[in-house]
């Protein structure tokens, strides 16, 4: 992404509100508790097939769909706005 400016780096913090931000750090923590017992190394970034491991596990608890895709939408933020691909576009998700 390259060395972003001051003005740039408080424009980005305010892209989300805090609740939301709030709500991607619950789901954060629901992909690292998957990671640990499914014994996945928690890294960044999240890659394709880690996610859909982790969806599959939501969906086969019996998280509804919106929620899936929630957290889905979560994880894609996270790595975006750390300048790693986005993989929500991808065919697997």
């Amino acid at each position: 992404m390259g060395a972003l400016t001051k003005s740039a780096k408080i424009v980005l913090s305010h892209a989300i509100s805090s609740r939301t931000k709030q709500v991607y750090f619950h789901y954060w923590k629901s992909y690292t508790a998957y990671c640990k017992e499914a014994k996945v190394t928690i890294k960044l970034p999240v890659s394709e097939a880690n996610l859909v491991n982790f969806l599959a596990d939501l969906f086969s608890r019996g998280y509804k769909v919106n929620t899936i895709a929630s957290n889905a939408s979560a994880l894609a933020y996270i790595n975006k706005s750390l300048g790693y691909a986005d993989f929500s576009g991808s065919f697997l998700v």
